[in-house]
């Protein structure tokens, strides 16, 4: 970890440098289980990267301005620009799967609401975008174990135990939310969260894979619309002076 983490900050520094000119935003979305690290995840990416280029936004309960408005208006004006990064902790998944676990939906609701993220998802990356999707897992006892530490050091959260009580039925909601809205263009990464060391190293170089997997698609082909455009004026350059031959 001590080796590998100094070299994986400095290549997503850099590759995080190179999206600065790119006409394509990044968007990160930190969910998982309570206890899992999401927290740590935000505040780790946040140190890790330019804060010239990146916004963090935490979505809990709707405000007032946000009812009155289309459901996903909130997320819509949260979007990054071309060449930023937005982390989102908390997201378009947070209400659909916590109301089915509670029973507030129906699971034909649910998988309505997961249809409108698939939708929703496929409209952000045909306009380029590029989606990152984390999904922290914890065990059941690696769960209880943790949330016990965090009541301890007084930083448990007020629904932790109550979600705790339910995680057969978090679990059972949230694979199939994953499962629903793992995509071609926008997969899911489960990530082993047990291991603070492990996770952050995962989700660094998951980060950093996405980033430069575009990176590269887009300079092979500005490269090959450059060697077509050549092509196009060598072809172009050769039919007049035929024309002139000929003339002459």
């Amino acid at each position: 970890y001590d080796r590998e983490l100094p070299k994986l900050r400095s290549t997503l520094l850099n590759g995080h440098f190179a999206l600065r000119t790119q006409k394509f935003p990044v968007i990160v979305i930190v969910s998982g289980a309570d206890g899992a690290g999401k927290g740590e995840t935000v505040h780790r990416l946040n140190e890790w990267l330019d804060p010239r280029g990146v916004a963090t936004h935490a979505f809990w309960e709707a405000s007032q301005e946000e009812r009155e408005r289309p459901l996903y208006w909130r997320f819509w004006r949260a979007m990054p620009g071309h060449g930023r990064i937005g982390i989102f902790f908390g997201s378009w998944y947070t209400a659909p799967i916590i109301s089915r676990v509670y029973g507030a939906i129906k699971k034909s609701r649910l998988d309505a609401e997961l249809d409108r993220i698939v939708a929703f998802e496929k409209m952000l990356t045909d306009d380029g975008a590029v989606i990152v999707k984390l999904w922290l897992h914890l065990g059941k006892k690696v769960q209880k174990k943790t949330i016990e530490k965090l009541e301890k050091a007084g930083r448990a959260g007020p629904d932790d135990w109550k979600h705790f009580k339910l995680y057969d039925r978090f679990t059972k909601i949230s694979e199939r939310a994953l499962r629903h809205t793992d995509t071609g263009s926008a997969p899911w990464h489960v990530i082993e969260a047990a291991d603070r060391r492990y996770r952050e190293l995962t989700i660094g170089r998951t980060l950093l894979a996405a980033i430069q997997e575009r990176l590269d698609a887009t300079a092979a082909a500005n490269a090959a619309k450059a060697k077509a455009e050549l092509t196009v004026a060598k072809n172009s350059n050769r039919r007049a002076k035929l024309s002139e031959a000929k003339s002459d």
